[in-house]
């Protein structure tokens, strides 16, 4: 078979799947990224950037800023991570991926580049795939270029732009401890490291007040203005359910007395709540109607997204920390009423496996792990090592296979009518 530009681009060293030891240490290193957007002539320059950080809710802020700047007129890029069946999926201009054509002509691009380099200065997948949406975003001449970054941020690859116009800071949880530190206040540190002075920050709700104060005292230091979503805008849910959620909006300069949306959960109408202070900010006074219409239909892959598969309603969620599996529980609680769910999970080898365990399964569940095909895949059997104490006691049925269709038979037979939850890996998303 021909050699396409998505099987070069999927050749290329990734942190989470066939890097070595030793380059994985140099993975989160800007000049070394910096010195190959030198040589392909720089496409992080000039950009008009919204860059979005966070450990949850960013893909999801992304997706509402821009279909929202589109619904009010403007050329809007969007670059968001992960993608689940083919890297066209992250990039966007004008609501359409980029075509395999485009994707095609960078990549053969810039792998001619590649291959010139010294082994010490390897790009990643993930960086190559930044450079093509950089690119991008200016062959199409966006108003806009909404980026989210791929993790943390001081380092990630995102943050090569110069001047953001505005900068979002996500949710923030304790993640990634081994490379982004092993606190909650390390974590926050490394994600505001895309705070440029003197250009505005919007702070998403976060759970932890602490962190909430922290930013403000960042930004303060910068210093950089910010203004806080919790306190300043304020929502009551209207109706709650499995096609999305509908919440009042109270903003500074006006109120909506209903804002539908497709995506579902709580969780999801701070995640709104954000996107609405950056449209406020960005553009005052916007026309709110066709915001408002886009956002009624606005779906994601892998966000609280349902299908019925062999005639069964399934959910498809990729919670895979604990703060996700609590945002995911009470989500699953609201549509179906407390009614027993089956999963099917699979996890990572560096997730908090206990921690999402305990927050996403109860008494009456069942639970069916496996793995994927992934160099970082725990095998089912690990899995159930570290949380069978606690499904016994909850007098959780269980099962495991690390054979997915096997596994799927299991869900199957083990739900009876049961919604299906498949959940704790993106990975396990795309694999269904």
């Amino acid at each position: 078979m021909p050699t396409t530009a998505i099987d070069v681009f999927e050749r290329l060293p990734a942190y989470d799947r066939s890097m070595a030891a030793d380059q994985k240490k140099e993975v989160f290193d800007l000049s070394r990224f910096q010195k190959f957007l030198d040589r392909i002539r720089n496409p992080e320059k000039g950009l008009p950037v919204i860059h979005v950080t966070g450990s949850k809710g960013k893909g999801s802020i992304s997706a509402l800023i821009g279909s929202g700047l589109q619904a009010l007129g403007k050329n809007v890029g969007v670059f968001i991570s992960p993608y689940l069946h083919s890297p066209l999926e992250s990039i966007f201009v004008g609501g359409q991926p980029i075509s395999i054509e485009k994707f095609s002509v960078l990549m053969n691009r810039y792998q001619a580049v590649i291959d010139r380099l010294p082994p010490s200065q390897f790009v990643t997948g993930f960086e190559v795939l930044t450079a093509i949406a950089l690119q991008h975003f200016h062959d199409e001449d966006v108003d806009f270029a909404v980026m989210e970054t791929g993790l943390g941020g001081r380092l990630d690859a995102t943050n090569v732009i110069e001047s953001p116009v505005i900068s979002i800071i996500g949710a923030i949880e304790k993640e990634h401890s081994d490379i982004l530190g092993g606190n909650i206040t390390s974590v926050a540190f490394e994600k505001l490291g895309i705070v440029r002075e003197d250009t505005p920050v919007i702070i998403a709700p976060q759970k932890d007040l602490m962190i909430a104060d922290f930013i403000k005292t960042y930004c303060l230091q910068k210093p950089a203005p910010c203004l806080s979503v919790r306190g300043t805008y304020e929502s009551t849910v209207l109706d709650r359910s499995a096609n999305g959620y509908s919440f009042r909006l109270n903003a500074p300069t006006r109120t909506i007395n209903r804002i539908q949306l497709a995506l579902t959960g709580e969780h999801q109408i701070e995640n709104a709540m954000t996107a609405w202070a950056v449209l406020d900010q960005l553009m005052p006074d916007f026309d709110q109607e066709q915001v408002l219409e886009t956002w009624s239909y606005l779906t994601l892959p892998g966000r609280f997204e349902t299908r019925i598969k062999d005639g069964r309603e399934l959910i498809l969620d990729g919670a895979h920390t604990p703060e996700s599996a609590i945002a995911l529980r009470k989500t699953l609680d609201d549509v179906y009423g407390g009614e027993p769910i089956t999963f099917m999970i699979s996890f990572l080898n560096d997730k908090n496996v206990e921690g999402v365990i305990r927050n996403l399964v109860r008494w009456g569940d069942a639970v069916v792990f496996t793995q994927v095909d992934h160099p970082r895949s725990l095998p089912a059997r690990l899995i159930e090592a570290r949380v069978k104490d606690f499904l016994n006691k909850q007098k959780v049925t269980y099962a495991i296979t690390n054979n997915l269709r096997i596994a799927w038979q299991k869900v199957i037979k083990m739900s009876s009518r049961s919604p299906i939850c498949v959940t704790g890996s993106f990975k396990l998303i795309e694999k269904v």
